[in-house]
């Protein structure tokens, strides 16, 4: 694992975390990881936006925000891994969304694993301050006591006690 800044295009640069599964290829980049479940990742809809937390290999309590996690997902092909410990879901394609599309997913492509964290197509980015989960009786980011791709789906009462990471690869192409 290594700390690595980064810039895409004309944004300002920034810091990921980068790891490399048993598969060869890219390093997978950590984009989200709250390793103790806790309120430090209930936050406003801008902070999100903007990231928040010190990104670092031995820091578990951080995202590096909706904005550059979009950048990264629309520079090129990548797919997701979401990791919950006892849980794993994989897509092999991944992008989101800009903020005027409320950071949707707008593909997840062939995924497996566990469907209980699975990211829906279309599903924009949920907090308490900006209720985007499809449920008018609930806000399911307040609810659960984080942001995230809440959808009309209920999530699993226990999501909110368990480690919750993402991690994106970018996917080869033949050229490389």
């Amino acid at each position: 694992m290594s700390v690595q800044e980064i810039q895409i295009g004309d944004s300002d640069p920034f810091k990921v975390v980068c790891g490399y599964d048993l598969d060869p290829g890219p390093a997978e980049i950590s984009v989200y990881s709250n390793l103790f479940i806790t309120n430090e990742f209930n936050r406003t809809y801008e902070e999100h936006v903007a990231g928040f937390g010190e990104v670092g290999w031995s820091n578990a309590k951080f995202f590096i925000g909706l904005q550059q996690l979009h950048l990264l997902t629309n520079s090129a092909p990548h797919e997701v891994i979401i990791d919950s410990l006892s849980m794993k879901e994989r897509c092999d394609h991944f992008v989101v969304g800009n903020r005027t599309e409320g950071y949707m997913v707008k593909s997840t492509g062939n995924c497996f694993g566990d469907p209980c964290l699975a990211l829906k197509k279309g599903v924009r980015f949920s907090t308490f301050d900006r209720d985007e989960d499809g449920l008018p009786d609930h806000n399911l980011a307040q609810e659960m006591g984080f942001g995230w791709w809440h959808n009309s789906r209920r999530p699993d009462p226990f999501m909110r006690y368990k480690h919750l990471a993402i991690w994106i690869r970018r996917k080869e192409t033949e050229a490389e």
